[in-house]
């Protein structure tokens, strides 16, 4: 029904605004579930015109206050620049490197202040992208760490911020087991409904995809945890 498809992109749209992450999964989810109607034989692309319409109506609203704003469109936040710097650096001791954000860094904060925050985040992205396309096997290498990190929450035998992480530890047994039982549940869940299982197979897979690049914490995983 068409009203399923509208309520599911206004559903989007409100996850938009309140977690941007999260929205890596909207392109793969609605391809498979038009990728469902294709194959039943329905009208798949009026259903997703649809739900596209229902989401830009409401973040579109925000989108516009953005270029108000900041006078370029802006999508939703404009902090990946940062994050991708932020993640990729000479220093890979921990999952960030946080003497090159503004928070812990006078300079950082200094050149914040004088460029403003569009000016300062594109810097970022740059240096970010100009960081991997030099150090391109430390960045296959991170990036691996990374992949392993977001579902064991391993990142090294250091510890070297074991004091102010005191977590970091037990929360290794804790997310490998967690993986662990989700792998088993899948296998089980795919052999008893290949189609109901996908959709969370899609979740779980391609979430974290813009972690795996940037940089990540372990509460970044709690969106897909309930899966």
């Amino acid at each position: 029904r068409q009203s399923s498809w509208i309520s599911y992109g206004l559903l989007w749209g409100l996850a938009a605004l309140t977690e941007p992450g999260i929205v890596s999964i909207l392109p793969f989810i609605s391809l498979w579930a038009c990728f469902r109607l294709y194959q039943d034989r329905k009208r798949w692309f009026l259903c997703a015109a649809t739900s596209s319409l229902a989401f830009f109506l409401v973040v579109g609203p925000w989108l516009v206050r953005d270029y108000l704003v900041f006078h370029q469109f802006v999508p939703i936040r404009d902090n990946l620049g940062l994050e991708l710097r932020l993640g990729n650096s000479d220093d890979n001791s921990y999952l960030v490197n946080k003497q090159l954000g503004p928070w812990f860094s006078q300079a950082e904060w200094d050149e914040f202040r004088r460029v403003g925050e569009l000016n300062y985040m594109a810097h970022k992205r740059s240096q970010g992208m100009e960081f991997i396309g030099t150090h391109r096997a430390l960045f296959v290498k991170t990036t691996v760490r990374r992949i392993f990190y977001v579902w064991t929450s391993f990142w090294s035998l250091d510890f070297p911020r074991v004091a102010d992480e005191p977590l970091d530890r037990p929360s290794i047994f804790f997310c490998t087991s967690l993986t662990i039982l989700a792998l088993l549940g899948f296998r089980r869940a795919y052999q008893a409904s290949r189609a109901a299982t996908i959709p969370y197979a899609i979740a779980l897979f391609t979430f974290p995809l813009v972690y795996y690049v940037t940089h990540n914490e372990m509460r970044y995983r709690r969106p897909i945890d309930p899966l």
